[in-house]
């Protein structure tokens, strides 16, 4: 089954469609909220029904792995750790073989300060959401957004869910 993702303006409104989808018969499993920063959500975070993920979380801890690997890539390796450094643009040669250019630690994914978030779409792909997805989700978060990603129901039912509960836009 493919996922449904609902975009809500108010913590409040993602409770009421947890709610009623899990009246409708949806698991816990099926369900989880993706959010700009635990912290801008109280109610959700604290709400043990659905995992919630901060993407700011998920930024704090790529880079602390990249500060980690930072050091311990010998360059001997077949594959360049992506998360941990990036080979330099003026090199020739492929990145992370001999001839590369040198190695830069990758920082700063998101810009959740107003600016472009380069990287955020790519994060969101890796946290399990569709490719054609992930760039609008990013924006919507950027904006201040709740994300609450559903599996979809047999019954086609969730999309109607989701925005009787108040989603201003669903995505497949």
């Amino acid at each position: 089954m493919g996922m449904t993702i609902g975009i809500f303006n108010q913590e409040q409104q993602v409770i009421d469609a947890i709610e009623m989808l899990r009246s409708a018969g949806a698991h816990k499993e099926d369900l989880r909220v993706i959010v700009k920063s635990e912290s801008d959500a109280p109610l959700l975070s604290s709400n043990s029904d659905v995992p919630v993920e901060g993407v700011a979380g998920v930024r704090e801890a790529r880079e602390r792995v990249a500060r980690e690997d930072e050091g311990s890539w010998t360059g001997d390796e077949g594959v360049l750790p992506v998360a941990g450094v990036a080979a330099a643009p003026q090199m020739t040669g492929t990145a992370g073989y001999p001839g590369s250019g040198p190695l830069v630690p990758v920082v700063g994914l998101f810009d959740w300060d107003g600016g472009e978030a380069p990287d955020s779409e790519r994060v969101l792909s890796d946290m399990g959401l569709p490719d054609g997805a992930a760039d609008r989700v990013a924006e919507e978060l950027v904006g201040g957004k709740y994300v609450l990603v559903a599996e979809e129901r047999p019954d086609g039912q969730t999309e109607r869910i989701l925005r009787q509960a108040g989603a201003i836009d669903t995505l497949h």
